[in-house]
């Protein structure tokens, strides 16, 4: 847990020492869960207090931790042989370990709550972003779109790991969109582990700090700023052109909803009250307009969107109604912040290299090498 000593010093002067690639970081895999089924070969099971070897298996060995609170107790797969209690576990195979059927590569750890068991994935950051890259961009998409992802992805995680860190929270990062898509050992790709050891200890800053290396599928012709989606403003993070990432299915799109359908969604999430006549959105709206009883209501779009089941595509759409539907024409897949992945690999295609796509969508910053 070497970060914990100089998280402090790396925030306020990055590039004043040296970080190691064998720095441990914390992915959150499940929370609040009743029960977890490990599985792996050589599996051992330790006493998260002091280390102690609790049990473990000459072949390949299964295990099914259950509890809350104070104590956690292991059984045999079935729940019949009882191999040992703890507060917490730390779980190691030979191989990756499987939490649930799925492989994980480093070592699991298992905590107690009132709520149940949380899981995480330990191991160090290098092996993790093998993990991380392939999830977030296709492993069979161009060499340098994945060097663009394992230094975005680095930094990104470094980044937030240093958050966690000083607030003292319990893990890193999780495995969904939410952080970074993370499939632990499922997505192994020997393109993905080029990019990353290609670009070893590379990360993003920008002065003396590391930048917030926000990432998404499909920007549909431009990135928006930061401080136009989030409302905080980051030199690095501005609306940039893009004219790579056509390829994409979701680089111009269309829906289109019954009236009534869009009433009742709107009506549960109580963002109206009554009969729905209208609904519309300009280019130069930010918000959805209403009709509603007869008056115009002004609707905030991320509301609207999470409303009517739009929340994981675009923001940059316009709205109207039409013959009793709601028609919905848009750009864009994501919050449309930072590198438009697509555009990387419609970049790498056009022969551009990682470090010319990186800074084409964080103006300013600067690949640097921290170790």
């Amino acid at each position: 847990m070497r970060w914990v000593g100089h998280i402090a010093v790396v925030a306020l002067a990055l590039f004043s020492r040296v970080a190691s690639a064998e720095d441990e970081v914390r992915i959150i895999l499940r929370e609040n869960a009743g029960a977890v089924h490990l599985a792996g070969r050589g599996l051992a099971l330790f006493d998260a207090r002091d280390g102690r070897k609790v049990w473990s298996f000459a072949g390949r060995g299964t295990v099914r931790v259950t509890g809350a609170g104070a104590f956690l107790e292991a059984r045999g797969h079935r729940g019949k042989d009882r191999y040992g209690t703890a507060p917490g576990f730390y779980v190691e195979a030979d191989g990756p370990v499987e939490v649930e059927g799925s492989p994980y590569l480093g070592r699991v750890q298992l905590l107690g709550s009132k709520g149940g068991l949380t899981v995480l994935n330990r191991l160090p950051l290098e092996l993790y972003l093998l993990g991380t890259v392939g999830s977030e961009m296709p492993p069979t998409w161009p060499l340098e779109a994945l060097k663009a992802q394992a230094v975005a992805a680095r930094t990104y995680a470094l980044q937030r790991l240093m958050i966690a860190r000083a607030a003292n929270r319990p893990y890193d990062l999780g495995a969904t969109v939410l952080s970074q898509v993370y499939h632990g050992a499922k997505t192994l790709h020997p393109a993905v582990k080029k990019a990353v050891q290609a670009t070893r200890g590379e990360v993003l800053g920008h002065g003396r700090t590391l930048i917030e290396a926000l990432f998404h599928s499909t920007c549909g012709g431009g990135t928006v700023s930061a401080e136009e989606y989030f409302g905080n403003r980051k030199d690095y993070l501005q609306s940039r052109r893009c004219d790579w990432c056509k390829h994409s299915s979701f680089y111009h799109w269309q829906r289109r909803k019954p009236l009534q359908e869009v009433q009742e969604r709107l009506q549960k999430a109580k963002l109206i009250a009554g009969p729905l006549q209208q609904v519309w959105r300009g280019r130069q709206h930010k918000e959805i307009r209403v009709r509603v009883h007869g008056r115009t209501i002004k609707l905030d779009s991320k509301a609207f969107r999470r409303a009517v089941k739009m929340d994981t595509i675009s923001g940059r759409f316009t709205v109207r109604t039409h013959q009793g539907f709601v028609e919905i024409d848009g750009h864009g897949f994501g919050h449309g912040v930072g590198m438009c992945q697509w555009g990387a690999k419609g970049m790498a295609e056009a022969g551009r290299n990682y470090r010319e796509i990186l800074g084409h969508y964080y103006k300013g910053a600067e690949v640097r090498r921290l170790y």
